[in-house]
């Protein structure tokens, strides 16, 4: 990624440029920017194009195999857990402050560092025993459980419904698949909404971007009112290098407590399991109640119904030079075959 940032960085160029949203562009204060152009950062093109496109995709890889893998996130989440048991008892140096208000003292949130954990653990307070139980767990690598993951796509509209529940609802109706003798407690559950993208959520920010042909960057020279007008390159030209998605979702379900034998994490997966079959069994039967309501709105299945198919018309096969005649004649008895089968189908079902 740093290679990429430096290619970036040293081939950088500024011109002019379309302002693409001047409802929100400070510039424009909401006027249409038709005959206005900002100052904008561009490139060479076509020479910084693939490397445009390969740095926000290393982007993305990054965030999928480093800050938002479920270890790395488990992690973050046992910090979170540390820091929130410290803080009615945690004071910190310097000052009487909890953790939780560092932000209103700067003196005391710039002591605020990595060390904090560290500190914690060494401070002689019975009340921070919990948190200390906690240090010890985490630096001995037994982080919260990953226990069931599900992709969200913007194609499949079930998946999109589960997305749109909040987190607690998908806690609470977790815990009412649950048998009551796991004992399971919202407070042992976590459901984590993961979202990775290019850098401008389901859209591809290189399109966003401003380029310029080599024979104007000469110009780059000139001064402001006189630069040369950087466009946006259309995705065609680097069509290969470009993604079917730019945004990817999933929904993760991570239990705190320890699970040796891996019971409860089996029980906790089973039971998101048939969150995911009700909410998919819900949208599958809302999609069919609106097809039958489709259907119903027929009323006319007349004589001159037009049926698209790929089979050849009749008048197709009698002017081929190609078929013989004893063809033609099974392949037009054929044709009027399936056309008054489906005739016949349309008519049962309107009934």
């Amino acid at each position: 990624e740093s290679a990429f940032n430096d290619f970036l960085l040293e081939n950088a160029y500024v011109a002019k440029g379309r302002c693409d949203a001047p409802e929100k562009c400070w510039k424009c204060n909401g006027k249409p920017c038709n005959e206005h152009y900002h100052l904008m950062i561009c490139y060479q093109s076509p020479k910084t194009i693939n490397t445009a496109m390969s740095f926000f995709r290393q982007r993305f890889n990054n965030y999928k195999n480093i800050y938002e893998h479920h270890k790395s996130k488990a992690s973050s989440y046992m910090i979170s857990d540390i820091l929130a048991l410290a803080d009615p008892y945690y004071r910190l140096p310097g000052s009487k402050l909890p953790i939780s208000l560092a932000m209103s003292n700067p003196d005391a949130y710039v002591k605020l560092k990595d060390s904090i954990i560290d500190i914690i653990e060494l401070t002689d307070d019975d009340n921070l025993q919990p948190a200390k139980e906690l240090i010890e767990r985490y630096r001995s690598r037994k982080l919260y459980k990953r226990v069931t993951e599900q992709p969200v796509s913007s194609n499949v509209a079930w998946t999109q419904e589960l997305w749109q529940m909040d987190e607690e609802k998908i806690v609470r109706d977790i815990l009412e698949q649950s048998d009551s003798y796991m004992n399971l407690n919202s407070s042992d559950i976590i459901v984590d909404k993961m979202e990775m993208h290019f850098g401008m959520k389901e859209e591809n920010p290189v399109s966003h971007m401003r380029f310029l042909p080599k024979s104007l960057l000469i110009e780059t020279r000139n001064k402001p009112e006189d630069l040369p007008v950087a466009i946006k390159v259309d995705e065609s030209n680097y069509e290969c290098d470009t993604s079917k998605s730019y945004l990817q979702r999933s929904i993760r379900v991570f239990y705190k407590k320890l699970d040796g034998d891996g019971i409860v994490s089996k029980h906790l997966k089973d039971c998101f399991n048939a969150l995911v079959e009700r909410v998919k069994s819900e949208c599958t039967q809302d999609s069919y109640d609106d097809t039958a309501s489709l259907s119903d709105s027929v009323v006319d299945f007349g004589a001159n119904i037009n049926v698209c198919t790929q089979s050849p018309t009749k008048s197709d096969v009698e002017e081929s030079p190609f078929v013989s005649n004893t063809k033609k004649r099974r392949m037009n008895g054929f044709g009027e075959t399936l056309f008054k089968s489906a005739i016949d189908r349309l008519d049962q079902r309107h009934r």
